[in-house]
């Protein structure tokens, strides 16, 4: 049986070098990753995904997301063309926000 290693500090597609997490997001970011392709969604070389597939990962509407943008406190985000985009680690400790929030 053939043994596959990938190394976990780079791109497994292009083998650049991944920026790196603090260690204790590393188990929650590990996790998003093993979501994100349980639910076929395709996160960019350096861990961001699209407003939609935020909302999904987490979810939640797109249209929360966009309320949080413009309202209290929201997640750090990227526009990318035009298009918003968010980080994994981000979305990693967005689950104790809401908690502490409420």
């Amino acid at each position: 049986m053939a043994t596959v290693v990938t190394a976990t500090g780079c791109c497994p597609t292009c083998g650049q070098a991944l920026p790196e997490a603090d260690p204790g997001a590393r188990d929650e970011l590990t996790l998003m990753r093993a979501a994100c392709v349980v639910m076929r969604i395709q996160p960019t070389w350096d861990d961001h995904v699209s407003e939609r597939d935020a909302a999904r990962l987490l979810n939640r509407s797109p249209q929360t997301l966009r309320n949080r943008r413009g309202l209290d406190c929201p997640l750090p985000f990227r526009k990318r063309g035009g298009r918003i985009e968010y980080a994994l680690s981000a979305l990693c400790g967005w689950g104790e926000d809401e908690k502490s929030a409420a």
